[in-house]
């Protein structure tokens, strides 16, 4: 049973910033823009989300076995978990069924190329880093050295259901903003539901499943901490949350949809 008096505003559990609301966009798509036959988590689905307008995407992250930090969110794929195979190994297999495998390095440097070339642009990464690992932070680690590598760090999101990977996170580089992925389901962690890790990781954002959301339980954090919800794909889901949320990650909800919501409220 998670504890009520987590969700008022304290910070010790919360790092609070005055320009948060204003940096956080408030829709993101989920893995991409995709649902039109793109594969999700890659390149391609990426710079969909950027035509369409949106202004941030969601994407997940693992490492193989040989430390490349790939886009793609199972834990296996044909039954044998990604961080046993190399990278070499994991796109034959993939592309064996007709997938494609992207980096999160490949994906920086097109990001790098589009912001040089383009002075308007506004497009920022929430990257979800999709690690158990309590005690194994590699891929951490490597995540936040590519992005200070790219000098993106203004750019970019961590997010993670793990605390100890935004504590990691937070450890190696303070400035990169963080949102703790949290699920009230039966599968769900009970030391991050109930924040015992908070005061370590100290989260900028709470990403909530929208099916968890109760306005009794997160509106008071709610005025503090922008809450965000996934993963909502109807727009009457949006405008009934709205006045307690500051937005959602959708896979459905384009930014025209999404302003027209707007608009209509």
């Amino acid at each position: 049973m998670i504890k009520n008096k987590l969700f008022i505003f304290n910070q010790k559990y919360w790092r609070q910033s005055s320009q948060i609301k204003t940096w956080l966009p408030k829709l993101q798509s989920h893995r991409g823009y995709w649902v039109k036959g793109i594969q999700q988590n890659t390149i391609e689905s990426i710079q969909k989300s950027y035509e369409l307008g949106f202004k941030m995407v969601e994407f997940d992250v693992r490492i193989t076995r040989d430390h490349q930090v790939v886009l793609f969110h199972d834990e296996k794929f044909e039954s044998r978990n990604i961080d046993i195979l190399s990278f070499e190994e994991l796109t034959e297999r993939l592309e064996a069924k007709n997938f494609r495998l992207d980096t999160l390095e490949r994906l920086f440097i097109w990001f790098c190329e589009e912001k040089e070339s383009n002075p308007s642009f506004d497009f920022k990464l929430n990257i979800e880093i999709k690690s158990k690992k309590p005690l194994n932070g590699t891929i951490d680690y490597l995540v936040v050295e590519l992005i200070e590598k790219y000098d993106l760090v203004d750019d970019c999101l961590i997010s993670s259901f793990n605390p100890m990977s935004l504590f990691r996170v937070r450890k190696k580089n303070d400035k990169i903003r963080r949102a703790l992925l949290l699920t009230e389901s039966a599968e769900s962690n009970l030391i991050a539901n109930n924040m015992w890790l908070n005061p370590l990781c100290k989260p900028d954002i709470l990403h909530l499943r929208y099916q968890d959301f109760k306005p009794s339980r997160y509106a008071a954090l709610a005025r503090h901490i922008p809450v965000v919800l996934w993963t909502v794909n109807r727009t009457e889901i949006y405008a009934k949350h709205k006045s307690h949320i500051f937005g959602i990650i959708s896979d459905e909800i384009d930014p025209k949809q999404f302003l027209e919501t707007e608009v209509k409220i």
